[in-house]
């Protein structure tokens, strides 16, 4: 395999100062321009002063929106604050970084025990190269560069261009993790209560392993985006035209990244626009369905152009270890690896007779097995029934479709492997988190009103 080559970046200085002067030049653009075009008989009367007190006053009334903001729901701005914080310490520390990003953060080197990082790995490294070829227009590349879907590496082309070539994926990927915990946060507090929104909240930040699925590249963070997106459109009380659109895109785009994700996407999209209407719900369909074209032609054509055919992945050319058989061929799927699968990965891999360092799911979150009387719950209270009990039986089905996929193996944790599965956290945390919620509402129910308070000896 060819290693990328990777050119250093700036240092973070540099990059924080560019955006500041990139924000500051266009507010000062977007004054001038409305300054010119209230006075157009009195362009002469224009000076330094006069943009600089409208640059003020623009600044403190965003300021005051903001503060107001923060007033109606602090604890969204606290989560969202731990979930920046938490996410940058945790990417500055990773051992497996690339070397060079943060150069002469606070006096110290920034260096690894391997300077490529993530990016010597094989999919990692995939990824930047398709996104380099996309970067530069040179599609002639893609008969050697096109070995993952386009969607993911797509979101790397913008960072590519701006200059910061040492690991052009972390801005989507922090935005990820920060869009994820305040669609789980929004989406628990409206449905259930906001003592369920802090506590969902908290458990994706802190008691799950999303942050290392996530500030690593993994394509699979397109399909968390999209099931944060979608969740949060299931919560509108109405839909429209444009609810439909959206998910459709969300759906197409986790085709894009993933293929074989949107089967999962499509099913949840429709559920997350029914509003108990058949004929409006086909209305808002349709534009879900111009949304999921979007992608899906597009990407069709590259496989026609590249691959000699439009049903033709760059899966054909990920040949098995032990057979020449390829991961888009049904036979790289057996349901007689599910269980040991699931024991060395949910488990652990020693569990499963597997040599492996790694730990299963089940450290890590092991309390997610209260989404299943959590999900009893959610039927019992929720007017999203249907949407609800899609999402119940896709992640099942998911699942174990990922478990018999012959990469899902005991020995497979360390290689990142429960990636496959992070899209559908974000639903299971609010559902087990239902459990929670239901348990404090009983208590509080039940607790005595005359209850005394007790005197302890002092």
């Amino acid at each position: 395999m060819q290693i990328p080559t990777i050119k250093n970046s700036k240092p973070a200085a540099t990059m924080n100062l560019f955006f500041d002067g990139l924000f500051i030049f266009a507010i000062g653009c977007f004054i001038i321009a409305k300054k010119l075009h209230e006075n157009k008989d009195h362009l002469l009367k224009i000076d330094s002063s006069t943009i600089i007190n409208l640059m003020l006053n623009l600044i403190k009334k965003n300021t005051q929106n903001i503060t107001q903001n923060i007033k109606r729901d602090p604890m969204m701005y606290v989560l969202l604050f731990l979930a920046g914080s938490f996410f940058f310490l945790y990417y500055l520390t990773d051992p497996a970084r690339p070397a060079g990003i943060f150069r002469g953060f606070l006096g110290f080197r920034d260096i690894a025990q391997y300077p490529l990082g993530w990016f010597g790995y094989y999919d990692q490294g995939e990824y930047l190269k398709i996104a380099r070829t996309l970067a530069s227009f040179n599609f002639s590349e893609l008969n050697t560069t096109y070995s993952y879907g386009l969607g993911y590496p797509l979101v790397a082309v913008p960072a590519l261009w701006l200059g910061f070539n040492t690991d052009p994926f972390v801005f989507f990927n922090f935005a990820t993790y920060l869009f994820t915990v305040y669609a789980v946060y929004r989406v628990a507090k409206e449905l259930l209560s906001p003592f369920a929104g802090m506590l969902a909240g908290f458990a994706t930040l802190f008691a799950s392993p999303l942050i290392v699925y996530t500030a690593q590249p993994w394509n699979s963070s397109v399909c968390l985006f999209g099931m944060s997106g979608i969740l949060l459109v299931m919560l509108k009380k109405n839909v429209n035209w444009r609810h439909g659109l959206i998910v459709g895109f969300l759906a197409g785009w986790a085709f894009a990244a993933r293929y074989i994700d949107v089967i999962w996407f499509v099913p949840l999209a429709a559920a997350s626009i029914y509003r108990g209407s058949f004929k409006q719900w086909m209305k808002v369909v349709a534009f879900m369905i111009v949304g999921i074209l979007l992608w899906v032609l597009p990407v069709l054509y590259s496989h026609y152009k590249i691959f000699g055919s439009p049903l033709k992945t760059p899966y054909v050319n990920h040949i098995g270890l032990n057979d020449d058989s390829n991961d888009q061929q049904l036979n790289a799927y057996k349901l007689e690896r599910i269980p040991n699968a699931a024991v060395g990965m949910f488990l652990g891999p020693r569990l499963a007779g597997a040599a492996d360092n790694d730990r299963g799911w089940f450290i890590t979150m092991f309390w997610v097995l209260t989404a299943i009387p959590g999900a009893i719950i959610i039927f019992r209270r929720s007017e999203r029934r249907l949407f609800w009990g899609t999402f119940i039986t896709v992640t099942i089905v998911a699942y174990l479709f990922y478990l018999s996929f012959r990469a899902s193996s005991p020995i497979s944790l360390k290689y990142g492997v429960l990636h496959y599965f992070k899209m559908f956290w974000p639903g299971l945390i609010i559902l087990s988190v239902a459990f929670f919620d239901r348990i404090l509402q009983k208590q509080v129910i039940n607790k005595p009103k005359n209850l005394k308070k007790s005197k302890l000896p002092r």
